[in-house]
């Protein structure tokens, strides 16, 4: 399966990373689910995971 990406973050800060996710309604996300450093996104095609990794690279990166 390669619609599920998975990121980490500092500690503390994956709710609140998939909690942004979720309320932008970003095409192709179907849901997160986070722990303390890692949240899980699933996405409803490869196609669709590949733009989330490129959009999250433009937000971290600028």
């Amino acid at each position: 399966m390669n619609n599920l990406v998975v990121v980490v973050c500092h500690s503390g800060m994956a709710n609140a990373a998939a909690e942004a996710i979720d309320v932008s309604e970003m095409p192709g996300v179907v849901g997160t689910i986070a722990g303390d450093n890692t949240f899980l996104a699933v996405m409803r095609t490869e196609e669709d995971s590949l733009a989330f990794i490129e959009e999250l690279n433009n937000i971290i990166n600028g």
